[in-house]
């Protein structure tokens, strides 16, 4: 910190003064208010301090997130002017540091929401909040119900349906992922159970885990333990991580294979997202892949979109691994997707994710082994 201090102390003069603050955290006060300028210097010191350090001849490269907050238009009180610097200062960091934010009132309603969905996460187990919505996977060219994506819905009694966007970033912040993650598990579980025990045929059914999660070493044994006590066959459980979560394979590797071990399912999401090289994903035992969203969408507008949809669907094909497309919305995505020879795939043209009740409803049981969903 002391170098850093001192490249800080640099930008010192008559009207800009630099303090120590604790820990990693400097405050630099500036007796001016013109935009511009301040933007010129918040950059200038962001460049200042991403210059190597040499430490005992080793170069080290630190990044910076600056938060700027101005009196007295945002207030007079200076705990609250630091305050507020502190807040722009995260979302700069949020925004992959290394940058600079102003403070504004979006911003301070962001913080307060956060920390009132983080207070209120942690009673939504209890008060049964939680609740699983499930999306049908289907084939293709058949319309037939192939699996099921679990997909985990919050329901607050004030503040309505939270996306899991919202809170699931905050569930790994707090740790609270880990339980939230064994009840999806229990409950996905127990689902299964059942719909098999009302005559539904056995359809494999997928839920994300994140890399929090798979930090959890019980993971492998909840699932295991799950799988025993619903007596679920386990090749139609299916775990979905995302692609970047695998890139440390000493971590996912190992335990991968102990799902397969005892016969879970695994499928890749997001892929062509990430960056894992065919020659980490040879090693993966994986049985899925699925193709963004986001390439499904543009499939059409965009020649690129379609190479890359191609090429995940060829490395699928020579690995011997299904392949689902996901976010299909209209009949000329399908049609084109069945023309690239993609067989499985899930989106609002299908079903949009919907609750055990609305499922039930909308794909009664079938007379035949499968089922399946009848367009006009």
């Amino acid at each position: 910190m002391k170098n850093v201090a001192k490249r800080l102390l640099s930008f010192e003069d008559k009207m800009i003064n630099v303090y120590h603050h604790g820990g990693d955290e400097f405050i630099i006060i500036i007796q001016c208010t013109n935009i511009t300028y301040i933007k010129e210097l918040a950059a200038a010191i962001i460049k200042r301090i991403q210059e190597p350090y040499s430490i005992n001849g080793i170069e080290i490269w630190i990044t910076t997130s600056i938060g700027i907050s101005f009196y007295p238009h945002h207030t007079h009180d200076i705990t609250d002017l630091i305050k507020f610097a502190d807040t722009a200062m995260y979302y700069a960091k949020l925004d992959g540091k290394n940058t600079y934010k102003f403070f504004n009132e979006e911003l301070e309603w962001k913080i307060e929401r956060k920390s009132r969905l983080e207070s209120e996460l942690r009673k939504a187990l209890i008060n049964k909040e939680l609740h699983m919505f499930y999306q049908p996977k289907f084939q293709l060219d058949s319309f037939e119900i192939v699996g099921m994506e679990a997909l985990i819905r919050w329901e607050h009694p004030e503040l309505g349906l939270i996306s899991p966007t919202e809170f699931i970033p905050i569930a790994e912040e707090t740790g609270l992922i880990i339980d939230i993650g064994k009840w999806v598990i229990h409950e996905v579980l127990r689902q299964m159970r059942t719909w098999q025990d009302q005559g539904y045929p056995c359809m494999r059914v997928s839920v994300n885990v994140s890399s929090r999660q798979f930090r959890d070493k019980d993971l492998v044994q909840t699932i295991r333990s799950g799988l025993v006590i619903f007596h679920i066959d386990p090749n139609l459980f299916e775990i979905e991580i995302t692609e970047s979560e695998i890139a440390d394979t000493e971590l996912t590797i190992p335990i991968l294979k102990s799902l397969k071990e005892i016969g879970v399912s695994i499928s890749i999401d997001d892929f062509g997202t990430g960056y894992s090289s065919l020659n980490v994903l040879k090693d993966l035992p994986i049985d899925t892949i699925k193709i963004n969203q986001s390439f499904v969408r543009d499939l059409l507008e965009h020649p690129k979109e379609n190479l890359l949809v191609m090429a995940i669907l060829e490395i699928g094909n020579i690995l011997g691994l299904k392949v689902v497309a996901e976010g299909i919305e209209t009949e000329k995505q399908l049609q084109h997707l069945l023309m690239l020879n993609c067989r499985i795939g899930q989106g609002y043209y299908f079903s949009k994710p919907i609750k055990v009740n609305e499922f039930e409803s909308k794909f009664p049981k079938a007379t035949t082994s499968e089922l399946s969903l009848i367009r006009a």
